[in-house]
């Protein structure tokens, strides 16, 4: 390639890159164009693609627009530190945290025993057409889209005539005198649909069944053996737009309209196929299934700890063995106290003997059988296996350092409530705790007229702009005082303020100047420490964990070392809201 077209197909390469200014990324160019933004201790790099992905998801600048690297730079150092917590979480031993390790080896037990029932059970299935269709053959009923009513409905009883609306009026009558009430209130509503009214309107205003009668009555659609069989019986002799008389079941009366009706109809081939396939798939599936866990469980060994198992599960602590399988795996108390309650309840049994506990505990282990058996054949190593695991093992890892983050058993101390509220006083305990506004005038009759007015409605600054004594400029700034603390005017009006309740006008008071009318527009309410002392506590928890987070942060910081390439994009373009998530 000559000089002249290698300096050709530099130019055009610079142009691709260049030609998308930095700060107009979109999804698709920022990946074309990528580039480091940070870089962790020289080997492991943050891309700017990566940053613009985090920005897009987040809830900044909803209507779009420019962030300059001071309102992006937040959002890159918590990418900073996912990805040292991740580096970190190579050199975390799972197993030293007991509840962490415990909740990992449930979860990767739920991975594990899905693939291998995949991998045991059902990839050995082979399930051909003549099979598929001789299942369909041999189970019709199975196949056939049943029937549905669609139904509007009404219902009175006695019940609801004794506790509803008009509970006054019934409270006092029989069951008797109630439910005879409900049928002849039926059959009014009956001739009241022939002639002027909807079903839908009168279900709508008269039906206790709310649920319905809410929607104008309608039970939506619904098959056989739905409802109640008296229902049923009526539902079926109508047609469609037919109401039926009043009939009784157990809940009451009620009246019903067919608004539609989808007989039995066969479905279509594809779907047949696909449901006899399925069905003969998971009738096999499950036949094999059992067949597996029958013969694993057949000689299965167990050891189980008599001794602990003799006491309540609930007070034996998590950590304890409670049986050992083929002694491989441990069962212990994690948990127990709940799985023998289930156990005990799915059994029908008022108590759990000694041989209950150890025969459930054999059926607890089922799943652990399987993945022994997983294990023996070699499946443990399947690549795809072992790669679940070590993610999952990862994800706990990080859990397990995240958890330094914060500090949730934090609950400040009486003192530490005290000292806060103490420092804190004058949010608490106010200097100046009443606003008001007032009129002086030369006698109280004339206060208490203006008062009346006041207290009619008339605004009180228009009544200090026409009576308050002095220059009319400053008649409403002399009136309107503020929030006023004590020594601020004479005792005897800073009492009263104190006294007069927020929005109304006291009666005139002597001072020195003559006699006020006062209006109280606010109050502000001294808070004692037990007040306040559920508030404080919060807001100790929150600093708590802010220090917490802050000292975690610089933990993760202090054995790495991060640089920012920040110049490289001093402004990056935000789309709205609304094509973020296009």
């Amino acid at each position: 390639m000559s000089n002249l077209l290698k300096i050709i197909v530099l130019a055009g390469l610079l142009l691709s890159f260049w030609g998308c200014k930095k700060s107009d990324f979109t999804a698709i160019n920022i990946e074309e164009n990528d580039f480091v933004i940070a870089q962790i201790d020289s080997n492991t790099n943050i891309m700017a693609s990566e940053l613009y992905k985090r920005l897009v998801q987040s809830e900044l600048l909803k209507d779009g627009g420019y962030l300059d690297s001071s309102t992006y730079f937040d959002t890159l150092f918590s990418i900073v530190i996912d990805s040292i917590s991740s580096l970190e979480a190579s050199n975390v031993r799972v197993e030293d945290d007991y509840v962490q390790y415990r909740r990992f080896k449930n979860d990767f037990q739920v991975i594990y025993v899905d693939y291998l029932f995949n991998k045991i059970i059902i990839d050995p299935i082979k399930i051909d057409t003549p099979q598929v269709v001789e299942y369909y053959q041999s189970n019709l009923n199975n196949f056939k889209q049943p029937q549905q009513f669609r139904v509007s409905h009404l219902m009175v009883s006695a019940a609801g005539l004794r506790y509803g609306e008009d509970s006054v009026t019934y409270k006092d009558f029989p069951d008797e005198e109630l439910d005879s009430i409900s049928q002849s209130l039926l059959k009014e509503y009956r001739t009241r649909i022939d002639s002027t009214t909807t079903f839908g309107d009168l279900a709508f205003q008269y039906s206790m069944h709310r649920g319905s009668g809410e929607i104008f009555g309608d039970l939506g659609y619904f098959q056989r053996k739905t409802y109640a069989s008296e229902f049923e019986a009526v539902v079926c002799t109508l047609g469609v737009g037919d109401v039926s008389g009043p009939f009784e079941t157990r809940d009451g009366w009620h009246l019903a309209q067919l608004t539609d009706f989808i007989d039995s109809t066969t479905l279509s081939l594809d779907t047949v196929y696909q449901q006899a396939y399925n069905q003969l798939l998971n009738n096999n599936a499950r036949d094999a299934s059992i067949k597996f866990i029958d013969s694993i469980g057949s000689i299965a060994e167990f050891e189980f700890n008599d001794s602990a198992l003799k006491i309540p599960a609930s007070i034996v602590p998590d950590s304890v063995w409670a049986a050992i399988v083929n002694n491989r795996d441990t069962i212990d108390f994690f948990g127990l106290a709940d799985y023998f309650f289930g156990y005990k309840k799915a059994a029908g049994l008022d108590s759990l003997t000694f041989d209950d506990l150890k025969l459930g505990l054999q059926r607890k282990a089922a799943q652990t059988l399987i993945m022994q058996a997983g294990d023996d054949l070699g499946i443990n190593k399947d690549s795809a296996i072992v790669t679940q695991r070590k993610e999952l093992y990862h994800k706990y890892a990080r859990r397990i350092i995240g958890s330094k983050s914060n500090d949730p058993g934090y609950n400040p101390t009486e003192n530490q409530i005290e000292e806060y509220y103490n420092q804190h006083i004058e949010e608490y305990i106010l200097k100046k705790p009443v606003s008001v506004q007032h009129i002086i005038v030369e006698d109280s009759i004339f206060g208490e007229f203006l008062r009346d007015q006041a207290m009619s409605g008339v605004d009180f600054l228009e009544l200090a702009q026409e009576h308050y004594p002095g220059a009319e400029e400053i008649r409403v700034a002399a009136a309107d005082l503020g929030f006023i603390g004590e020594g601020e005017m004479p005792d005897e009006f800073y009492k009263l303020a104190l006294r007069t309740g927020k929005g109304t006008v006291s009666h005139p008071v002597k001072t020195e100047w003559g006699y006020h009318i006062i209006y109280v527009v606010d109050k502000q309410i001294n808070k004692t420490l037990e007040q306040v002392r559920n508030q404080i506590s919060t807001t100790l928890r929150q600093e708590r964990q802010k220090e917490t987070r802050k000292k975690w942060h610089q933990d993760m910081l202090s054995g790495h070392k991060v640089t920012y390439y920040l110049d490289s994009l001093k402004k990056l373009k935000l789309p709205p809201d609304a094509e973020r998530k296009q």
